[in-house]
């Protein structure tokens, strides 16, 4: 068998998810159901995507990965709408704690907030500023 090493700067989706599904295949050899169930929220005007949020549940566990709100939006509770809104959809499915990453120029104070708290940081990530991660018991 000859193997190689392809490396690519964009991968296809479908490559990504063969990914995802063999170590899924892995996991549940050790746990008992299935780990990587991707979920979102979108604030739409017509069809225009105007904010978001999106994340994955793992097993009891809500990754949010992804929280975007338009510039004309902000500052009007969108954001902590769409994350209350992932939570419930989360608790419905079972998980009981959530985790997000954020930097030091972008929401730790807004995840904060939302009764989020630190358990560790990434210094000089990208140079000159942190990146924090954030949990939180839902």
């Amino acid at each position: 068998m000859a193997l190689e090493f392809e490396v690519t700067v964009a991968p296809e989706h479908a490559e990504t998810s063969q990914l995802a599904a063999g170590l899924g295949e892995h996991a549940r050899s050790f746990v008992d159901k299935d780990g990587f169930d991707s979920v979102a929220v979108f604030i739409r005007e017509d069809r225009d995507i105007l904010g978001g949020i999106s994340g994955v549940i793992n097993w009891n566990w809500l990754q949010i990965s992804l929280l975007w709100v338009d510039d004309t939006l902000r500052g009007g509770g969108y954001g902590r709408q769409l994350i209350e809104t992932l939570e419930s959809l989360a608790r419905e499915r079972g998980c009981e704690r959530a985790h997000v990453d954020t930097f030091s120029f972008q929401a730790r104070e807004f995840y904060e907030s939302l009764g989020y708290r630190v358990f560790a940081t990434l210094e000089d990530y990208p140079p000159g500023h942190s990146r924090y991660y954030l949990k939180k018991v839902l």
